[in-house]
């Protein structure tokens, strides 16, 4: 049986002199920040198939022109992007949002002759300039968005805010929608011209950015954080009241969807897109968990609604589309803030530790062999020393380890070891593969009951 030596190896640190570092507002996902994506994204996958979703991706740059028609800029994309010169003079566009990718791909791949509801997913990074006088910001982030296209029923958004709603529940959220309607463009052109009206004396009183695109973009007022703009837009026109038979009709309906469905909803007459892309529906997920002897304020973790009149802009066509975007930094950030229980995706069941050449050489086959049959398993082959190779097994938190050495290659044995116990046993090495996966299906039949056990209990219930 192989002996353990006394120390671990000790591992030499090298770095270089002179480090390179990422640019500013950019970001690099980390293995230990990357679990978060990995967890937040196996839920959205997990709940895509069953809500029939399918994933596309889309190139992280673009043709600008692409986005002139909807910021009204010729040949550009608006002033908070990054635009990229090809050696060739070509202009290319980092992509701000997944939104307008998804609507070019859907088209271009014409997906609008399928002869069923398609329904689309995404995730991956957006690239935005920092505003002026806010240095700090983040360049790069992260997205998970889903849409439906082609489908006007009020049911669409219900379904888009259901999806989006149980995902974050599943992550461990407690969460409320916060919605509101825009209306359609000619609700919105009355409605923009009382909010001008209601400014009109009070145009003084705001912050400088809003004084300056208040002429042009009213709604961007509403969307104003700051203080003195805040105050204001309380006493402001609310849309709601502006809003013809056809938008209320089918605003109503989204609301009665989601008492049916039984999701919590806060009505917010001032909540408004901060980019003119959307139109009738639109909604926030908050979250809104209270921490005992804590102040933790609300955040918003994801936006959507609906985009009919994006897509006319863009294309020139009438194809209705409702979407929502997840917003990654911001849902990792509330998962720490929170201390919400990750589970890593992925973990390993088993690990083959070895000790010794040869030993090293089946363990490489077995190792193989292993994961051909299903079974997950890992390894540290770099690694010589038996003590490290566990304690790294027990830092993975693997079910088992199959230790082999010179002994168990002349035996033609191996050894099982019970990473929670420390029971070790040995076994056939021809055996080892049946036997393991006898064990973890006996693990597994007993959590099953557990669960059940615990389902059945009048305990698990509520008062």
């Amino acid at each position: 049986m192989p002996k353990y030596s006394k120390a671990a190896e000790v591992k030499e640190i090298k770095r270089p002199k002179k480090m390179i570092e990422t640019i500013r507002g950019m970001k690099d996902l980390i293995p230990g920040d990357q679990k978060y994506w990995d967890y937040l994204e196996g839920i959205v996958t997990k709940f895509a198939h069953s809500y029939s979703f399918r994933k596309v991706q889309t190139p992280v740059l673009e043709n600008p022109q692409l986005y002139s028609k909807i910021f009204h800029k010729k040949g550009k994309a608006d002033d908070d992007s990054f635009l990229v010169e090809a050696s060739n003079g070509e202009k290319l566009v980092l992509r701000p949002d997944l939104t307008v990718p998804m609507v070019r791909s859907y088209f271009e791949h014409a997906l609008e002759q399928s002869n069923y509801t398609v329904k689309l997913y995404s995730s991956g990074p957006v690239f935005r300039q920092e505003a002026k006088g806010r240095s700090g910001e983040w360049r790069s982030a992260h997205q998970l968005a889903c849409y439906i296209f082609d489908e006007k029923n009020p049911l669409a958004d219900v379904q888009v805010i259901m999806f989006s709603y149980q995902v974050l529940r599943e992550a461990g959220f407690s969460v409320t929608v916060s919605i509101n309607s825009m209306g359609c463009s000619e609700c919105r052109d009355q409605y923009k011209e009382a909010l001008l009206s209601y400014y009109r004396g009070k145009k003084k009183l705001l912050c400088q950015g809003c004084q300056e695109s208040m002429a042009k973009a009213p709604l961007y007022v509403l969307d104003c954080s700051e203080d003195a703009c805040s105050g204001l837009k309380k006493d402001a026109p609310q849309s709601l009241d502006w809003l013809c038979a056809a938008c209320k009709d089918h605003f109503m309906k989204v609301l009665e969807c989601l008492d049916e469905v039984g999701i919590s909803y806060a009505l917010n007459p001032y909540l408004v897109s901060g980019l003119d892309m959307h139109a009738k529906v639109v909604f926030e997920i908050i979250e809104n968990s209270q921490l005992e002897n804590s102040v933790v304020k609300p955040v918003v973790l994801g936006a959507g609604g609906r985009y009919d009149e994006l897509i006319n802009k863009m294309m020139g066509v009438d194809v209705a589309l409702v979407g929502f975007t997840l917003m990654m930094e911001s849902s990792i950030k509330r998962i720490r803030q929170l201390q919400l229980e990750v589970l890593e995706l992925g973990n390993p069941d088993i690990f083959v530790a070895q000790l010794g050449d040869v030993a090293k050489k089946r363990a490489l086959a077995l190792f193989e062999q292993l994961r051909r049959d299903g079974i997950s398993v890992s390894e540290s082959f770099a690694k010589d020393n038996l003590k490290a190779q566990l304690e790294l097994a027990t830092r993975l938190g693997v079910k088992f380890a199959l230790i082999l050495g010179q002994k168990e290659i002349l035996d033609g044995t191996i050894i099982i070891r019970d990473m929670d116990g420390g029971v070790q046993e040995i076994v056939d090495f021809n055996k080892v593969i049946l036997e393991i996966k006898k064990r973890l299906r006996k693990m597994e039949s007993a959590k099953s009951l557990t669960r059940e056990g615990v389902a059945a209990s009048p305990l698990s219930k509520g008062d």
